[in-house]
């Protein structure tokens, strides 16, 4: 197997989960539920669509699907942005067209631009995030090269999330199993 076919299987594996296990399972009117505290899975939702759309702006070097908004705290982008206000269909749709997008890059990734370091200074001032607010940020993606996004932003931040997701559903007490 090639590395981009592992890719491909990893993020097709994780969009699965995410389908099955989460949106399948959650109806959208109790998808802002917080059970223990935590996240919710609509939130998460919308983070993980934000991170994924955020970094495929910086690999391809075009406009995000869904601009970040002006207000900073509703730009989703942080850990834990559980109170942001969030149409249920609006986040499905947007996570929706981020994951074909992402699948689309994924599949036709190039390994051998794995080690080109794009502009991602330029991605972020571009989509209106201040380096003041998400210094972290800029620090994370500083000099990095494109397999960390590809590696990380797309394929393991959201299987990380999935899983996030997957333990809300359980103490939602909607698991399948």
């Amino acid at each position: 197997m090639d590395l981009r076919q592992w890719l491909v299987d990893e993020f097709d594996d994780a969009v699965g989960r995410l389908k099955a296990h989460v949106l399948f399972l959650v109806p959208e009117e109790q998808r802002a539920e917080r059970p223990g505290g935590g996240n919710s899975v609509l939130s998460t939702c919308y983070h993980t669509a934000r991170h994924i759309d955020l970094a495929l702006s910086v690999l391809t070097e075009s406009e995000m699907l869904l601009p970040v908004p002006a207000r900073r705290e509703s730009a989703g982008l942080d850990e834990g942005e559980a109170s942001l206000e969030l149409d249920p269909a609006e986040v499905d749709r947007y996570l929706a067209r981020v994951l074909v997008a992402a699948r689309r890059y994924i599949g036709a990734f190039d390994v051998a631009d794995a080690e080109r370091v794009p502009d991602s200074e330029w991605t972020l001032v571009a989509a209106g995030l201040p380096a003041d607010d998400y210094d972290w940020l800029y620090r994370s993606w500083s000099n990095k090269p494109v397999a960390f996004f590809v590696r990380w932003e797309i394929v393991g931040h959201l299987g990380a999330h999935v899983g996030e997701m997957i333990a809300t559903v359980h103490r939602m007490g909607l698991s399948q199993y």
